[in-house]
Protein backbone atom coordinates (compact mmCIF):
# COMPACT_ATOMS: atom_id res chain seq x y z
CA UNK A 1 0.00 0.00 0.00
CA UNK A 2 2.70 2.38 1.11
CA UNK A 3 4.54 1.34 -2.39
CA UNK A 4 1.61 2.07 -4.46
CA UNK A 5 1.18 5.32 -2.71
CA UNK A 6 4.22 6.14 -3.36
CA UNK A 7 4.41 5.56 -6.78
CA UNK A 8 1.22 7.70 -7.47
CA UNK A 9 3.05 10.34 -5.59
CA UNK A 10 6.78 10.17 -8.19
CA UNK A 11 4.48 9.78 -10.81
CA UNK A 12 2.60 13.26 -10.17
CA UNK A 13 5.76 14.89 -9.61
CA UNK A 14 6.92 13.40 -12.41
CA UNK A 15 3.97 14.26 -14.68
CA UNK A 16 4.61 17.94 -13.22
CA UNK A 17 8.27 17.95 -14.23
CA UNK A 18 7.93 16.55 -17.48
CA UNK A 19 5.18 19.50 -18.40
CA UNK A 20 6.98 21.90 -17.27
CA UNK A 21 9.87 21.26 -19.09
CA UNK A 22 7.69 21.56 -22.34
CA UNK A 23 6.28 24.88 -21.41
CA UNK A 24 7.27 27.77 -24.03
CA UNK A 25 8.77 25.30 -25.83
CA UNK A 26 8.20 25.35 -29.96
CA UNK A 27 6.93 22.00 -31.58
CA UNK A 28 9.36 20.72 -33.80
CA UNK A 29 7.35 17.77 -35.39
CA UNK A 30 4.07 15.92 -34.83
CA UNK A 31 5.73 12.55 -33.78
CA UNK A 32 7.50 14.73 -31.25
CA UNK A 33 3.76 16.41 -29.93
CA UNK A 34 2.48 12.46 -29.98
CA UNK A 35 4.97 11.30 -28.15
CA UNK A 36 5.53 13.95 -25.56
CA UNK A 37 1.25 13.75 -25.43
CA UNK A 38 1.64 9.98 -24.56
CA UNK A 39 4.02 10.12 -21.96
CA UNK A 40 1.73 12.75 -20.18
CA UNK A 41 -1.06 10.41 -20.61
CA UNK A 42 1.10 7.41 -19.35
CA UNK A 43 2.36 9.21 -16.29
CA UNK A 44 -1.39 10.59 -15.72
CA UNK A 45 -2.62 7.02 -15.81
CA UNK A 46 0.49 5.38 -13.38
CA UNK A 47 -0.88 8.03 -11.11
CA UNK A 48 -4.36 7.38 -10.99
CA UNK A 49 -4.23 3.79 -11.03
CA UNK A 50 -1.32 3.78 -8.06
CA UNK A 51 -3.25 5.96 -5.90
CA UNK A 52 -6.29 4.06 -6.98
CA UNK A 53 -4.61 0.74 -6.09
CA UNK A 54 -3.40 2.00 -2.58
CA UNK A 55 -6.86 3.13 -1.72
CA UNK A 56 -8.16 -0.35 -2.52
CA UNK A 57 -6.04 -1.94 -0.48
CA UNK A 58 -6.45 -0.23 2.76
CA UNK A 59 -9.92 -0.26 1.62
CA UNK A 60 -10.01 -3.89 1.57
CA UNK A 61 -8.01 -3.99 5.15
CA UNK A 62 -10.58 -1.61 6.47
CA UNK A 63 -13.74 -3.89 5.05
CA UNK A 64 -12.27 -7.26 7.42
CA UNK A 65 -11.60 -5.05 10.36
CA UNK A 66 -14.96 -3.55 10.52
CA UNK A 67 -16.92 -7.06 9.51
CA UNK A 68 -14.87 -8.06 12.53
CA UNK A 69 -15.74 -5.55 14.76
CA UNK A 70 -19.56 -5.15 14.11
CA UNK A 71 -22.49 -6.59 14.15
CA UNK A 72 -23.77 -6.12 10.21
CA UNK A 73 -26.59 -7.97 8.17
CA UNK A 74 -25.77 -10.26 4.97
CA UNK A 75 -27.08 -6.78 2.74
CA UNK A 76 -25.11 -4.08 4.20
CA UNK A 77 -22.01 -6.94 3.95
CA UNK A 78 -22.62 -7.28 0.15
CA UNK A 79 -23.26 -3.65 -0.14
CA UNK A 80 -19.51 -3.13 1.64
CA UNK A 81 -17.96 -5.51 -0.60
CA UNK A 82 -19.23 -3.87 -4.13
CA UNK A 83 -18.92 0.21 -2.70
CA UNK A 84 -15.39 -0.26 -5.05
CA UNK A 85 -17.16 -2.12 -8.01
CA UNK A 86 -21.22 -0.64 -8.21
CA UNK A 87 -22.43 2.88 -8.09
CA UNK A 88 -25.72 1.79 -6.37
CA UNK A 89 -24.44 0.24 -3.28
CA UNK A 90 -23.78 3.97 -1.90
CA UNK A 91 -27.57 4.32 -1.51
CA UNK A 92 -27.20 1.26 1.33
CA UNK A 93 -28.16 3.53 4.40
CA UNK A 94 -27.00 0.37 6.58
CA UNK A 95 -23.37 0.61 4.92
CA UNK A 96 -23.27 4.47 5.24
CA UNK A 97 -24.19 4.11 9.26
CA UNK A 98 -21.76 0.97 9.85
CA UNK A 99 -18.58 1.74 7.60
CA UNK A 100 -18.76 5.42 7.06
CA UNK A 101 -15.11 5.35 6.69
CA UNK A 102 -15.56 2.90 4.08
CA UNK A 103 -18.20 4.79 2.05
CA UNK A 104 -15.74 7.90 1.90
CA UNK A 105 -12.83 5.52 1.16
CA UNK A 106 -14.98 3.72 -1.97
CA UNK A 107 -16.27 7.26 -2.70
CA UNK A 108 -12.69 8.81 -3.26
CA UNK A 109 -11.88 5.50 -5.39
CA UNK A 110 -15.12 6.39 -7.70
CA UNK A 111 -13.99 10.15 -7.46
CA UNK A 112 -10.13 9.33 -8.86
CA UNK A 113 -11.25 6.80 -11.42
Amino acid sequence: MLGLFLLGIASSIAHHIFYSSLNNTDVESTMNQEWAIRTGTGLAFITKASLAAAVGVAYTQRLWLTLRKKSITMQAVDDLFLLTADPTSFFSWEALRLGTLLWFMAASMWYVA
